[in-house]
């Protein structure tokens, strides 16, 4: 296995809480090894600052367990998204990305870098960062994109506010069920 796989498995071992945890995790890393995560080569400068999207667009919602859930499309791969105007990044999940670099959706290039983030429970973490080459929300595509990959598997995309502060604003028709973000 390479260099971040043998970071992520560590990191999401560490994480399991029990011994059958473990187990099912390390069994799991096994059979997933034609998935596994390229380490970047180059590490890449931040990206380009934030273009602001002239358009509107309209996302309908789903509820889910009290969340709104969005679909997205990732550098040509449709994701389901919460909708999560409180996290300060677009994140992704690990099976999610598993799925994007066996599939080559993402690729080495697209790695950025490492960074420290602060969950929904106050605790301090460490995701990777990843520039995402297309979100097409709607009718709008974004380019470049910066989001952070989870360490967790079973954690859900959220889409946060690397997207969502490139429109001037966001609002949520609850009749209707339908997130507009509007441009300038």
């Amino acid at each position: 296995m390479n260099y971040l796989a043998c970071l992520l498995a560590i990191l999401l071992l560490t994480a399991c809480s029990s011994d059958r945890d473990r187990r099912a995790f390390a069994e799991r890393q096994i059979n997933s090894t034609s998935a596994t995560i390229e380490a970047p080569r180059i590490a890449r400068e931040p990206l380009a600052p934030s273009v602001r999207v002239k358009e509107r667009v309209v996302l309908p919602y789903e509820e889910q367990g009290g969340v709104k859930v969005v679909q997205a499309t990732v550098n040509g791969t449709l994701c389901r998204f919460i909708f999560d105007s409180g996290a300060s990044s677009v994140c992704l999940s690990l099976t999610e990305v598993r799925h994007m670099v066996k599939n080559r959706y993402l690729t080495d290039v697209d790695f950025i870098g490492e960074e420290k983030f602060i969950d929904a429970s106050g605790d301090v973490n460490t995701g990777m960062r990843v520039n995402l080459r297309d979100l097409q929300l709607g009718q709008i595509v974004l380019h470049d994109v910066e989001a952070i990959i989870i360490n967790n598997e079973n954690t859900a995309n959220l889409l946060g506010q690397t997207a969502l502060e490139k429109f001037g604003r966001v609002t949520i028709d609850y009749t209707r069920k339908e997130i507009v973000l509007e441009g300038e």
